[in-house]
């Protein structure tokens, strides 16, 4: 039975002192590749390149994730080009920084990362103790915590252990300890829920961070138990050692353990800088938004600017209806009505016919010769700084989407360099359209991009989506035992295509991305890169 509000603070009044131990990690090594990536992210923000996306990506990674040391980071640098190529292109500081980067990267693969070993200690106590604990952390951060200790080794985490929404915090029944890595932030990176602080289910929160990894001023305030003077701000939980809201009684006492490995030191004592608040104040693209992220399996997730309508089917009660994507969306069916293009109809009902075809000659060039198709690609202004892992992961089978280049006019340059077109004779080619184009649809397509060529208002078509999958119940009722599904929309309604049903596993705030990287499937490791 779950336990009510008023019910749960009667259980903590039991317990009058409830602490937060934070364990800050600060290693030299870590410290010194800090240092120079955070010079590199700063000073080429905006570069075409996209290389200080990329590197705030990986630093964020490891800066909230019990990563091992492995190679990651030192394979993005080395994407950059060499030692000379890199002055060349980015001047002599970004090169000074480069190659103290590339050796720190090298080193760090020899050694254990602390926040791994601090971690595995913190787990075996609790555990030698009989006390019950929780991880709170993000989906795809699991497999690093479940990699501390493996199943052979008969100490493997169970399922149970990790919670990853508010909604999965919400129903935990109590619990002794609450384990987090990184800093409490309300979005992005390492993100959680103010009800960590506000509400919390545990008497005990162990936080296992880098040292200048601080709390997001303010988390955890509530200004309903809380009245601050005019002009105050909201207090820091990380820092305010006997905070408490009135009436509740809610305090907390923070007790702080610093520990420090001097392995490597190429810059000296260096300060403790918070890369999360550098990184928030990094200039965004011009036409970046706020966005939220509707994660519809381990690999994919769907962008939607604010305020956005989707459509959701509740299996609670079976109804279907348009919704603000948020925690009530979690546990639902999102359903993409991907509406066809009139102009290209006829070769594109064979779906995933041309991946194949155009997959195949890639992969073949690529395995003949890398370096040589590296060279066509960009020559032909297929300027991607990480290109060939670009070319390996297109290569890759279709799976929830078509792996591809994101960009149409990068598309129309790989088909053109594998020289894949119509014969002259084609039906297709006779109606103007050339291979590219039916190949690019296909994967619009699979990315649940939704085609309205046609269609003047919106609004009819969101209102005919509804008609379509009401003819569609049956069906539907039979595929919800499923993860996800395709369901075509009958024949003779007015809009033409296809409707897909994603289960959602989260829903995620606050990140800043490019406009024309919404409301299409996408891979999660595109999407990090717009997390702030």
């Amino acid at each position: 039975m779950p336990v009510t509000a008023s019910r749960l603070f009667d259980f903590l009044d039991d317990r009058p002192s409830r602490s937060i131990e934070r364990y800050a990690i600060a290693s030299a090594a870590f410290g010194d590749l800090r240092h120079s990536l955070r010079f590199m992210i700063v000073n080429l923000v905006g570069d075409a390149t996209g290389i200080s996306d990329r590197l705030r990506s990986l630093l964020s990674e490891w800066l909230t994730v019990p990563v091992r040391f492995d190679n990651t980071v030192l394979l993005a640098l080395r994407e950059m080009g060499g030692p000379a190529a890199v002055e060349s292109r980015w001047g002599r500081d970004i090169r000074s920084h480069y190659d103290d980067a590339c050796r720190t990267a090298q080193e760090l693969m020899e050694l254990e990362n602390p926040v791994r070993a601090t971690l595995a200690n913190v787990i075996q106590t609790l555990c030698g103790d009989g006390r019950s604990f929780r991880i709170f952390c993000h989906r795809r951060s699991r497999e690093h915590f479940e990699s501390l200790f493996p199943a052979a080794n008969g100490a493997a985490l169970h399922g149970s252990v990790f919670i990853h929404s508010v909604a999965e915090y919400r129903e935990a029944e109590l619990f002794d300890t609450l384990l987090k890595v990184g800093p409490l932030r309300s979005r992005g990176w390492g993100s959680a829920p103010d009800a960590l602080l506000t509400a919390p289910r545990f008497d005990t929160l162990i936080q296992v961070v880098w040292s200048g990894c601080g709390d997001e001023p303010g988390f955890g305030y509530d200004p309903v138990s809380e009245s601050l003077p005019a002009g105050d701000t909201a207090p820091d939980p990380g820092a305010v050692a006997d905070w408490c809201a009135p009436g509740l009684q809610l305090k907390w006492e923070v007790q702080e353990t610093r520990s420090r490995d001097n392995t490597i030191r190429l810059h000296g004592d260096l300060p403790d800088i918070n890369e999360f608040e550098v990184f928030t104040k990094l200039a965004q693209p011009t036409d970046a938004q706020r966005s939220t992220l509707v994660q519809v399996d381990d690999c994919h997730g769907i962008l939607y600017p604010p305020h956005s309508w989707v459509l959701g089917l509740d299996t609670v009660t079976n109804s279907i209806d348009y919704r603000l994507p948020g925690e009530s969306l979690e546990g639902m069916f999102l359903i993409l009505p991907v509406v066809n293009d009139a102009r290209l109809a006829g070769p594109q009902a064979e779906n995933g016919n041309f991946s194949r075809i155009w997959k195949e000659k890639l992969k073949a060039e690529y395995q003949r010769d890398p370096a040589a198709l590296a060279s066509r690609l960009r020559d032909a202004g297929l300027q991607l700084l990480f290109l060939q892992g670009c070319i390996e992961r297109w290569c890759r089978p279709p799976s929830t989407v078509i792996h591809a280049p994101q960009s149409m006019h990068h598309f129309e340059i790989l088909i053109e360099v594998l020289g894949l077109d119509f014969g002259p004779n084609e039906p297709a080619r006779r109606r103007g359209a050339t291979w590219w184009q039916f190949a690019w649809d296909e994967i619009r397509r699979a990315r649940g991009e939704a085609i309205q060529t046609g269609f003047q208002e919106q609004q009819a078509v969101d209102e005919q989506a509804l008609v379509a999958l009401r003819a569609l119940d049956s069906d539907i009722r039979a595929n919800l035992g499923h993860q996800a599904f395709h369901l075509p929309i009958p024949a003779g309604e007015w809009l033409e295509g296809e409707f897909r049903f994603y289960k959602v596993l989260a829903v995620e705030e606050g990140l800043m991305a490019p406009a024309d990287e919404l409301k299409k499937l996408c891979g999660l490791e595109r999407i990090d890169q717009w997390r702030v």
